[in-house]
Parts: C-alpha cells; structure tokens; sequence
C-alpha cells in the first residue's frame, strides 16, 4: 500500500512539473511570437540578463554587458535612459520608453516597458520588464510624419 501512495505521489509531482514546464513553455512561445523578450538589468553590478532576447537583438550586441548594450544607444534613446537611471525616486516605478539602438543595416527601435526598483538612497538599483522590437511602428510613424499631405 505504501508503494503504490509512494507511485501515485511521485507520479503527480511529475505531472505538476510537467504541467509547470508546459505553462513556461507557451509563455516564452508567445513571447516569441509578440517580438518581446524579458530583461532584469542589474544596474549596481552593470549586468542584463535576458530571456527570449536572441530573436529580436542584433547578433553583434553584448546585451548582457549593461554599458555596451547603452554605447548601442542613438543619443536622444540615451538621454532618455540616463535619465530613468540616475533618477533618486523612492519606490518602484513603472516606465515605457523607445529606444533606438545603431545596428550596421540601421537603427531599430525597441521599446522597453517595465518597473524601476530604487536603492535604499533612492538610486536606479534595478530595471526589469519586457522589450519589444518597434522597428516596424516606428519607421511607419516617421513616413507618415515626413510625407507632404495629400490635396485635391
């Protein structure tokens, strides 16, 4: 009897684990499908790690090296982001910022959405969320800023 509890048990926990593993998998399917992947930058140690970053990053990006990935910048995205972290804000904030990084076949906006965790002084000690590659949305907003207007 206690062999057959002990299969039944091990059993389900394989199933919960199973099942675990297959809610992880359609969240990063459907992250993958949406063009997003997650970041946690880590700003005291100058780290990003990322999920799912591969699909939309330029390969020659050393995205997990925080002050190469913001070198990547284009200058306005860069003021932007150096704003958002040497804010002195308690608490945690949420943000969505574009970003336009230079690539070789040109730039590409990515907009990272997410929360900003202040240090105990109220320093930037952490930035986690989503980033999605803009590119597309962004090139479109510029044509139809820049096209004269049509008249009759």
């Amino acid at each position: 009897m206690v062999v057959v509890l002990n299969t039944a048990l091990q059993k389900r926990e394989g199933i919960i684990q199973l099942s675990q593993l297959d809610d992880e998998l359609r969240l990063r399917l459907a992250a993958q499908a949406a063009a997003c992947a997650a970041f946690d930058w880590d700003v005291a140690d100058g780290t990003i790690r990322w999920d799912g970053a591969t699909e939309i990053l330029p390969l020659h990006l050393d995205a997990a090296n925080a002050a190469s990935f913001f070198e990547c910048f284009i200058t306005e995205s860069r003021r932007e982001m150096q704003a958002l972290l040497s804010s002195r804000d308690q608490g945690a904030n949420s943000f969505l910022i574009d970003v336009a990084i230079a690539t070789a076949l040109g730039a590409i906006t990515l907009t990272m959405t997410g929360t900003r965790f202040a240090a105990i002084d109220g320093s930037t000690a952490r930035l986690t969320g989503m980033v999605r590659d803009a590119t597309e949305r962004s090139r479109e907003v510029r044509r139809c800023t820049t096209w004269p207007p049509v008249t009759n």
